[in-house]
């Protein structure tokens, strides 16, 4: 069964589709350049490149958005000598926070415990109990009495930042802590209720994860302590969102707060130029002209767990300037058709409700991390607004596509046989079930000399955006496969034909010192799928214009501390890029219970875009 995704071409006489052929006005072949960040600097924005981000305290830079002043508690285990390296940890912390002017970041007080550090002792062994249940146990009584304690001496317009160093090496103590966090925000809401504080100046609370061989070892950073330091700080900064008093009172029961709570990013990416302007000598005076109206385009992915009981919906506005997530669980009696639907239906209703506080209309581009077919398709066009400008897409991180170097072809008759374009741009090759689609770059043959310009040869760290010429189809089994299902009995094949396709490429960075941290070696390529759009673009423009707005936001995932080499461009989606997206989800679900989290997922939770 094919789904065909393109309705709306016309029928012509010569064939079942009237086809344009046209060269196009861009190569298939693209390289994405750094996008331009904003930052602040002496009570100013200036805009540059990205990689002034590396040099934050030397440049003197300031956050976008306003500073933060922090109280930290770390709760961490009760040994010997522990405690003293989790002091000059978080002292070493401290100081990182404060000379890239992010704002103060000061031990709290609790008790008889000054230096902003909790030891947590082992409680009493019951019954049947592991050691790791024992000191878990022990955790989640530290957070109450924790939660209790400064809920009674709550400071006004502070963020409690509650470090949890991670002791555990089980694959789901970052659910167990989070419950812990959990059970600490409890504790502190009910000491916090004889309090005074307003909407406004009442204290906040934000977790941040910390993994026990940060603390115990100076390498823990790959060697680069101080550029670990300022990955955990920006990350704590952008976890803590900006409280904003509105101007006046909505009319709806549910918008009758004082004040709401807005995402404040440490930089943001800064406006790109317009295209075209477009003007006209007939029409009436415009207070404000077109040239400085740009369009503004809201991103949403999503993603269902495996076992299809979650869904994780994140968006992100083409800037970096608003940021939200929803974790979604479905009932156990809930057939998966109407879950699936039910779950669409709330992303589009929570989507509106977010572009509804803005003054201007709104491009939408949802992005399926992983391959959509024809029900779910079917299920979205039934809930957009038809007048609505959409693109959906399907992205494919498991994509079959490879790229090869020119160290790592062979030289001979295999490297000879490499397709290309007349033009000499590669294209992958066409690919059944079997067979897996490779480019292969700067390859050398033997058999004659290839001109200097039919050779493509990227640069360490460069990204670019590769445009299939053709319509490629996807199917289930693809889908399956990756998943590890394997069918062993015939079954009816599902096809789904977008409209364009294209791939993203990353070129990996040779690290400069051998104890660089190298997270890949190859070449990454995220396989993306316009399957609809309701534009007056064609589809390849469409698509490639998505492409660079991805890798553009991209750049929200480096960390200030870090050179490109730590950013790969996968998108900034909050645990989109985690293939076990049911614990991802869970654990989530257990963090909204109490903390928004951020949204630098940078595939460390990361989504994309994640704990350090």
């Amino acid at each position: 069964m094919l789904f065909q995704t393109d309705t709306t071409q016309t029928q012509s006489k010569y064939g079942k589709y009237q086809v344009k052929k046209r060269k196009p006005v861009e190569p298939n072949l693209d390289m994405l350049r750094p996008p331009s960040v904003v930052v602040g600097r002496q009570d100013e924005w200036i805009e540059g490149s990205p990689h002034m981000l590396t040099f934050w305290e030397k440049l003197r830079l300031e956050p976008y958005s306003t500073k933060k002043n922090i109280v930290y508690f770390a709760l961490c285990p009760d040994s010997d000598g522990f405690e003293s390296m989790a002091i000059d940890f978080f002292n070493d912390l401290s100081a990182v926070y404060e000379i890239c002017l992010l704002g103060t970041h000061h031990p709290g007080v609790a008790g008889d415990r000054k230096r902003g550090v909790v030891p947590v002792p082992l409680l009493d062994k019951v019954d049947n109990e592991d050691p790791a249940g024992r000191r878990l146990r022990s955790y989640q009584h530290a957070a109450q009495r924790l939660g209790a304690t400064i809920g009674n001496m709550g400071q006004e317009g502070v963020y409690y930042v509650i470090y949890m160093i991670n002791p555990f090496s089980h694959s789901s103590s970052l659910l167990d802590l989070s419950q812990c966090f959990q059970s600490l925000v409890v504790a502190f809401n009910t000491s916090a209720l004889g309090t005074t504080f307003s909407d406004k100046t009442r204290p906040r609370l934000v977790m941040q994860l910390v993994p026990v061989e940060h603390v115990l070892r100076p390498t823990a950073f790959g060697g680069y302590n101080k550029f670990g330091l300022k990955e955990i700080a920006f990350s704590v900064y952008s976890k803590c969102s900006m409280v904003v008093e509105r101007a006046h009172q909505q009319s709806r029961a549910q918008d009758m707060q004082s004040v709401t709570e807005l995402y404040a990013p440490p930089f943001v990416l800064a406006k790109p130029p317009p295209t075209s302007i477009q003007y006209s000598t007939k029409n009436a005076y415009k207070d404000f002209p077109s040239a400085l109206e740009h369009d503004v385009t809201m991103h949403i992915a999503y993603t269902f767990s495996i076992d299809n009981r979650w869904a994780i919906a994140v968006w992100i506005d083409a800037r970096g300037e608003m940021i939200d997530f929803m974790v979604q669980k479905a009932e156990d009696h809930t057939r998966q058709a109407e879950w699936q639907l039910h779950a669409i239906k709330e992303i589009w209703e929570r989507t509106k409700h977010l572009c509804g506080r803005a003054g201007f209309s709104w491009k939408f581009t949802i992005g399926k991390l992983g391959l959509m077919f024809g029900n779910e398709l079917a299920d979205w066009i039934a809930t957009v607004n038809n007048e609505e400008n959409i693109s959906i897409l399907a992205l494919d991180y498991d994509s079959p596509f490879r790229v090869s170097h020119e160290s790592d072809s062979t030289m001979g008759a295999e490297s000879s046989n490499t397709p290309s374009s007349s033009s000499g741009t590669p294209t992958p090759e066409t690919f059944t079930p079997g067979a897996t689609p490779s480019m292969n770059i700067g390859s050398v043959s033997t058999q004659a000399t290839p001109k200097s310009a039919d050779i493509f040869e990227p640069e360490s760290g460069e990204s670019h955006a590769l445009l299939v010429n053709h319509r490629m189809a996807y199917s289930r089994r693809r889908q399956l496969t990756s998943s590890g299902i394997l069918l062993n009995q015939d079954v009816a094949e599902q096809w789904m034909l977008p409209l364009a396709s294209a791939y993203l490429l990353q070129v990996p960075i040779k690290a400069p010192a051998p104890s660089r941290e190298q997270f890949s070696l190859e070449t990454q390529a995220i396989e993306l799928h316009l399957i609809h759009m309701q534009s007056t673009q064609t589809a390849a423009s469409v698509l490639r214009e998505i492409v660079k707005q991805y890798h553009s936001l991209s750049y929200l995932n480096t960390a200030s501390a870090s050179s490109n080499s730590r950013r790969s461009n996968e998108l900034c989606i909050r645990g989109a890029w985690i293939k076990n997206a049911s614990f991802v989800a869970a654990h989530a679900y257990c963090e909204k219970l109490g903390v928004a989290m951020t949204l630098k997922v940078r595939a460390e939770l990361a989504i994309a875009y994640a704990l350090p």
